[in-house]
């Protein structure tokens, strides 16, 4: 697992689920692409 900070938000990925997971600091909740 590896965290970041982008666009003034963080985000983080989970190599298991090989899905991004990307949490925005700006938005109320949580957003999964």
């Amino acid at each position: 697992m590896a965290v970041g900070l982008e666009d003034g938000g963080w985000h983080f990925w989970s190599s298991n689920d090989r899905q991004l997971l990307l949490y925005s600091s700006k938005q109320s909740g949580g957003r999964m692409d």
